[in-house]
C-alpha cells in the first residue's frame, strides 16, 4: 500500500485542496477588489494629466509675459541710456 493511498495521504489531499480553495477565494476576491479601484484610479489619473497640462500651458504663457517684460526693460534701458549721452 502506497503513503498516497493510505487515509493519512487521502486526508492530506483533503487538505492542500480546502487550502488550494481558500486561496483561490482570496485570489479572486483581490482580483475583484483591484478591477473596481482600477476605474477610480485610472479617473484619478486622468484628472491629474488634464490638470498637468493646464499647468504647462499657463507657464508657458507665464514665460512668454516674462520675455516681453525683460524686452520692455531692456527698451526702457536703452532710451535712458541715449537721451543721457544726447543731454549730457
Amino acid at each position: 500500500m502506497k503513503l498516497r493511498d493510505s487515509p493519512t495521504g487521502q486526508a492530506r489531499r483533503t487538505a492542500e485542496q480546502g487550502v488550494g480553495r481558500t486561496t483561490e477565494r482570496k485570489v479572486c476576491q483581490e482580483v475583484e477588489h483591484y478591477e473596481g479601484d482600477k476605474v477610480d484610479v485610472s479617473k484619478e489619473a486622468k484628472d491629474l494629466e488634464d490638470e498637468r497640462d493646464l499647468t504647462v500651458r499657463q507657464a508657458d504663457r507665464f514665460d512668454g509675459g516674462e520675455a516681453l517684460l525683460e524686452i520692455g526693460l531692456v527698451i526702457c534701458s536703452i532710451t535712458l541710456l541715449t537721451k543721457r549721452k544726447d543731454s549730457g
